[in-house]
C-alpha cells in the first residue's frame, strides 16, 4: 500500500502522464451520456418493443462480433490512437441517430454502435498498456484501468441523476440532444492522445499477419495461469449486459416511479465507482490476487445465483442484487484485462484483446438467446433462465480450475528439479 501510494505521488514520464489525463477525459465525456437513464422508455415511446430490443442487441452484437478481429488488426498496424479517434467520431453520428424514430434508425444506429465500439474495445487499453510499458510502469496498468473505470463510472453517475430530472421534467428528446455535445468532448481528448512507439518485430508482416494473430490468441488460452480469469472474464461480461440493458424494464415492473430510476442508477454506478477504487488501491496486492486466483469459481457461481433470484417475482430488494452482481463483475473484468495484457506482446496486444472481445461477444448472443427474443418476454423469466446457465458453467470454470491447478503445482514442481 505504502510503495502504491509513493507511486501515485511520483511524476510520471511524458507520455504516460499525457495519455493516462487524455483517457480520463475521454471516458468521462463518452459515458456522459444523459439518455442511458431512461433508455429503454425512450426507444418505446419511439415504437421499439422489448422484442426489438433484443433483436437490436443481437444486430449490435454480431456487428461487434465481425468487426472486432479487423479493428484490432488496424490499431496494431495503424496506430491505437487513429482508432480510438474515429470511434468518438462514429459515437457522434449514432448517437444523432436515435433522435429519429422506426426500428430501421435503430437499427442503423446500433450498427454504427457496434463498428465504433469494435474500434475502440482494444485500442483504448493497448494504448494505456503500451504508454505505461514504454515508461517501465506496465505493472500498475491494473490501478491505472481502475482509475479509468472510476472516472467512466462517475460520469455515469452525474448523466444519470441530470438525465432522470430531466426526463421527468421535459421532452426525454432532449437527454439525448445534450448528449450530442458530450460525444464532441470525446473527440478532442482523443484527438490530444499521442501514439506510443513499439519496437517493430519481424514477426508481424503483410503476409503472415494471421496466422501471428492466432498464435498470440492460442497460446493465451493455453496459458494455465491466465486460463481461468479470462473464461470468468468471458462469463461475466457476457452475462451483466443483461442487467445494464434490462434494468429499466425491471423497475417498471416493481413499480418504480421514472424521477427515481437516477437514484437507481447511482446505486448501480457508484458499487462500481466503488469497487473500482478499490481496486485501484488494493487490487496489485498479493492478497487479492490470491482471493482470484483460488475462488474465482465460487465467486462466479454465487454471480451467478444473484441471477436467479432477480428471476423471482420483482421487488425492492432486487435493486440490492444488482449493484452486488455489477461490483463482482468488475472486479473479474479487470483482473481478465491485466491477465490479458500481461501474457501478450505489444505488436499483437489490440488484435489479441479485440479477438477476447469477440468471443465475449459471441457469448452475449448466446446469453440472448436463452434470455429470450419474444414480445412477451418477462424479464424476471430472462434472469432465471441466465442464472441457471451461469450456474451450470461456473460449476465447469471449478473444474477447470482443479484441473489447471494441478497442472500448475507439477510445473512449479518440475521447475525446481
Amino acid at each position: 500500500m505504502k510503495q502504491l501510494f509513493q507511486y501515485k505521488k511520483q511524476k510520471r514520464s511524458t507520455l504516460a502522464e499525457h495519455n493516462l489525463y487524455h483517457l480520463k477525459g475521454y471516458y468521462f465525456c463518452r459515458a456522459l451520456i444523459f439518455g442511458y437513464v431512461i433508455e429503454r422508455l425512450y426507444w418505446a415511446s419511439k415504437g421499439i418493443s422489448l422484442g426489438d430490443t433484443v433483436i437490436l442487441e443481437f444486430i449490435y452484437a454480431l456487428v461487434l462480433t465481425v468487426m472486432e478481429i479487423p479493428s484490432g488488426i488496424w490499431a496494431d498496424r495503424f496506430g491505437r490512437k487513429q482508432l480510438v479517434l474515429a470511434s468518438a467520431i462514429l459515437a457522434f453520428f449514432s448517437n444523432s441517430l436515435l433522435l429519429l424514430s422506426g426500428f430501421v434508425a435503430f437499427a442503423l444506429s446500433l450498427i454504427i454502435s457496434a463498428t465504433y465500439g469494435a474500434f475502440s474495445s482494444g485500442s483504448v487499453n493497448a494504448l494505456l498498456y503500451d504508454s505505461l510499458l514504454a515508461d517501465g510502469d506496465e505493472d500498475h496498468f491494473s490501478s491505472c484501468l481502475a482509475g479509468l473505470k472510476k472516472w467512466k463510472l462517475t460520469s455515469y453517475i452525474l448523466a444519470a441523476l441530470s438525465g432522470s430530472f430531466m426526463a421527468s421534467r421535459f421532452n426525454m428528446t432532449l437527454n439525448y440532444q445534450l448528449s450530442l455535445i458530450s460525444c464532441v468532448g470525446a473527440v478532442y481528448f482523443a484527438y490530444q492522445l499521442k501514439e506510443p512507439v513499439l519496437k517493430s518485430s519481424s514477426e508481424v508482416n503483410e503476409t503472415h499477419w494471421s496466422a501471428v494473430y492466432w498464435q498470440g490468441l492460442t497460446q493465451l488460452f493455453k496459458n494455465k495461469r491466465a486460463l481461468p480469469a479470462l473464461m470468468g472474464g468471458l462469463m461475466t461480461g457476457a452475462s451483466i449486459i443483461y442487467i445494464d440493458e434490462f434494468w429499466q424494464n425491471y423497475c417498471q415492473m416493481i413499480p418504480l416511479p421514472i424521477v427515481f430510476f437516477g437514484f437507481v442508477s447511482l446505486g448501480l454506478g457508484g458499487i462500481q465507482a466503488l469497487s473500482s477504487y478499490f481496486l485501484e488501491r488494493f487490487g496489485e496486492s498479493v492478497k487479492w490476487q490470491s482471493l482470484m486466483g483460488k475462488s474465482l469459481g465460487l465467486i462466479c457461481l454465487f454471480y451467478g445465483s444473484l441471477f436467479l433470484f432477480l428471476g423471482q417475482t420483482p421487488g425492492w430488494w432486487g435493486l440490492l442484487i444488482m449493484p452486488l452482481a455489477l461490483a463482482i463483475f468488475t472486479g473479474i473484468e479487470i483482473e481478465s484485462m491485466n491477465v490479458l495484457h500481461q501474457n501478450t506482446a505489444s505488436e499483437v496486444r489490440a488484435g489479441v484483446e479485440s479477438s477476447y472481445s469477440m468471443l465475449l461477444r459471441l457469448g452475449s448472443i448466446g446469453f440472448g438467446l436463452l434470455f429470450g427474443t419474444s414480445q412477451q418476454l418477462i424479464v424476471t423469466s430472462g434472469f432465471m433462465r441466465l442464472g441457471l446457465g451461469l450456474i451450470l458453467l461456473s460449476l465447469g470454470l471449478m473444474v477447470l480450475q482443479v484441473f489447471t491447478g494441478r497442472q500448475r503445482a507439477d510445473l512449479d514442481l518440475n521447475d525446481e528439479y
